[in-house]
C-alpha cells in the first residue's frame, strides 16, 4: 500500500493516519495557517469539517485509494497530507491537501516532505502528481510552481455556494 512506502520515506516523522482520535490536531494545524484559511475557505473551519474529510474521496474512488495522514515531530503535528492514488487517472497521484503548521513555513521542511512524497510516488510506480490550487492561494501557487508543477487548466467549481477558480497543476515524475 502507498501508506507503507510513505512511512518508509518519512521515517524521521511519526506518521499517523487521520481519524477522530487526532482530529483536534488536524483542526489546530489548519486554523494555525490563517493565510490558507482566509484565501481558500468561505466559512470558518470546524471540527466537523475535519471529521468529514476523513472519509471524503473523489467520485469513482474509495477509501482504499486514500492516504490521509498527519506528520508529527517532537509530538507536534506539523503537516497534513491528503493523497489519492490513481486519480484522476491511472498512474497519477492527486494531492488533495498538503499543508504545514504555520510556524514551520520557510524552514525548508515543506520542500523536504514534498520531495519524500514524490519519492514514494516513484517507488509506488506513479508517473505524475496532480493537484488543484485555489487561484486566491497565491503563496501556494508560488510554492507548487517552484517545485516543478505546471498549470494544465483552470476550472470553476461551486464550493459551499461560491464560484471558485481552481488552478489544476501537474508534475511528471
Amino acid at each position: 500500500m502507498f501508506i507503507d512506502i510513505l512511512k518508509d520515506m518519512l521515517e524521521e516523522y511519526e506518521l499517523v493516519e487521520n481519524t477522530k482520535q487526532n482530529v483536534n490536531d488536524v483542526y489546530n494545524l489548519l486554523i494555525s495557517n490563517e493565510y490558507f484559511i482566509k484565501n481558500t475557505q468561505s466559512e470558518n473551519m470546524t471540527i466537523e469539517d475535519c471529521i468529514e474529510d476523513i472519509n471524503a474521496v473523489p467520485p469513482g474512488k474509495d477509501l482504499n485509494s486514500k492516504t490521509y495522514v498527519s506528520l508529527y515531530k517532537d509530538n507536534k503535528c506539523i503537516c497534513i497530507i491528503d493523497f489519492i492514488v490513481d486519480y484522476p487517472q491511472e498512474k497519477t497521484g492527486y494531492i488533495g491537501l498538503f499543508i504545514l503548521d504555520n510556524d514551520i513555513h520557510g524552514t525548508g521542511l515543506g520542500t523536504s516532505i514534498l520531495n519524500q512524497l514524490t519519492s514514494a510516488c516513484i517507488h509506488f510506480g506513479l508517473k505524475r502528481i496532480e493537484l488543484g490550487c485555489y487561484k486566491t492561494n497565491e503563496i501556494g501557487f508560488s510554492f507548487w510552481s517552484k517545485k516543478g508543477f505546471q498549470e494544465i487548466k483552470r476550472t470553476i467549481k461551486d464550493i459551499e455556494g461560491i464560484r471558485t477558480e481552481i488552478i489544476n497543476m501537474r508534475k511528471d515524475l
